[in-house]
C-alpha cells in the first residue's frame, strides 16, 4: 500500500512539474557578422542601437532579428527581438522605442519593455528578459561577430 501511494504521489508530482513549450521562445544557433562601418548600421552609431533581421553572409540573424546596442567603442551588446511574453505569436517582436529608449514588445497584450544595456525585463507581463547573445569585435573594430544559443 505504501508503495503504490509512493508511485501515486511521484506521478502527480511530476505532472505538476511539466514544462509549457508555449513559453519558450524557439531555439536559433546564432553565429554571423555585420560590418559595423556598413552605411546599414549608421544608427549605431548616431543613435547607439540598430536593428537586423540577416547577417553580413545573407543568413537570418535570430529567431525574429537582433537588436545590437552600442554601450561604448569596444563593446556591444546583442539581443534576441523575439519576446518571452506569447512567444509563439509573430507580434511577440521587441523593436526599440527612441522616445522611452527602452526595448519594447510590439504585442498589443503584452507591450513589455526592456533594458536597452541588459535586456533585462523592466515592466509587463513577459516571463523574463530578452535572451542576450555574445559578441566580439575584429578587424580592427570595423566587424561585430554575434554567436551563441539564445542566453538568459
Amino acid at each position: 500500500m505504501r508503495t503504490l501511494l509512493s508511485i501515486f504521489t511521484l506521478f502527480f508530482t511530476l505532472q505538476s512539474c511539466t514544462i509549457n513549450d508555449e513559453d519558450f521562445v524557439p531555439y536559433v544557433e546564432v553565429d554571423g557578422e555585420i560590418t559595423l562601418t556598413d552605411i546599414n548600421h549608421n544608427s549605431l552609431h548616431n543613435k547607439g542601437f540598430t536593428e537586423i533581421t540577416h547577417f553580413n553572409d545573407g543568413r537570418p540573424a535570430g529567431v525574429r532579428g537582433i537588436i545590437i546596442y552600442k554601450v561604448n567603442a569596444s563593446t556591444y551588446r546583442a539581443f534576441e527581438k523575439n519576446c518571452s511574453y506569447l512567444p509563439q505569436d509573430p507580434t511577440s517582436t521587441a523593436s526599440v522605442d527612441e522616445s522611452i529608449f527602452k526595448i519594447k514588445c510590439q504585442n498589443e497584450s503584452c507591450l513589455s519593455t526592456f533594458d536597452m544595456s541588459t535586456g533585462q525585463l523592466f515592466t509587463g507581463p513577459a516571463s523574463k528578459g530578452l535572451y542576450a547573445y555574445t559578441t566580439s569585435i575584429i578587424n580592427g573594430g570595423r566587424t561585430l561577430i554575434i554567436r551563441g544559443q539564445p542566453l538568459q
